[in-house]
């Protein structure tokens, strides 16, 4: 009986380990919603094929498109990287390589959109592309958020610093070039079409950093979004806030699973005892489910 209780201590577990980490991956920016591919050969190859495309197209705005693609295989690449191996030495010096390339290519979508603007100022492919950058920006943005929690403390702020430069530049160039009520409405598109919770959680916490930009005019954008779209987001804030309960339910169950399994460990491995044990362990996890589902 010992044995056994030992063994349902072990499974339990292992079930929770399993939810947290199979809860991590569907909360991550996969690569297929940027439009790349998972890094790798596929990759690589690519991403040389429009290099080539960039250096023969004379269409600014398709340049612009293709230097998009590959900005974000950057970004995927750093996500891959500091996923295998957070505590490797080498971290920073590689994830700023990467970062440089990152920045080099956005300082060209930036010029790029910006001398299309001045030669076709009412272009619909102008529009649907910024609509486009916009998305890509917010979720590069999510991107680095997670990889803040996942670094050492050295790398972790020296990816802040990267990531508020990315939103300072981003807010300047949008609110030259992208029209008020078109980004506006965008950003609702976003968050609306997520239908992850805490997917859209994390893209409404990056629209609040883009509000407090120095940008006068971004800042002024996302407080008129907010305030037209007054339900949408205080939805959002519900479900942040019910997330942060979830979670510290969650959490006070792996204490009381840790505590049972201390206990385990300490008992006597009477049959009695460890019937006891399957009892308790049984009514921490029914405690668990009821509480998440309510």
């Amino acid at each position: 009986m010992y044995q056994k209780a030992v063994l349902i201590l072990i499974i339990l577990i292992s079930v929770f380990a399993f939810s947290f980490l199979a809860f991590a991956d569907e909360n991550d920016v996969l690569a297929s919603e940027l439009n790349v591919e998972e890094p790798g050969l596929v990759s690589w190859f690519k991403d040389k094929v429009d290099t080539v495309r960039i250096w023969t197209t004379k269409d600014n705005l398709k340049k612009a498109e293709l230097e998009l693609k590959k900005a974000s295989r950057q970004l995927i690449k750093i996500k891959k990287m500091a996923q295998k191996n957070p505590e490797d030495e080498g971290l920073q010096g590689k994830l700023e390589m990467i970062n440089n390339r990152y920045e080099e290519l956005i300082g060209k979508i930036n010029d790029r959109v910006e001398n299309y603007k001045e030669d076709y100022p009412d272009s619909e492919r102008l529009s649907n592309f910024l609509n486009k950058y916009t998305e890509h920006q917010l979720k590069h943005q999510e991107i680095l958020q997670k990889l803040e929690t996942e670094v050492p403390v050295k790398v972790m702020e020296r990816i802040q610093e990267n990531r508020q430069d990315h939103l300072e530049k981003f807010s300047e160039v949008i609110t030259r070039v992208h029209d008020n009520n078109e980004f506006k409405n965008h950003l609702k598109h976003v968050l609306e079409n997520t239908e992850n919770t805490v997917r859209q959680v994390n893209l409404m916490g990056v629209i609040e950093e883009l509000g407090q930009q120095d940008v006068l005019e971004i800042r002024q954008r996302v407080h008129e979004m907010k305030q037209e779209h007054h339900q949408l987001i205080q939805n959002i804030k519900d479900a942040s806030q019910q997330m942060i309960k979830d979670r510290t339910r969650a959490h006070n169950v792996i204490d009381a699973i840790q505590d049972t399994v201390d206990e385990t460990i300490s008992s006597t491995s009477t049959a009695t005892t460890a019937t006891q044990l399957i009892d308790d362990l049984g009514n921490t996890v029914e405690e668990l489910l009821e509480g998440i589902t309510n």
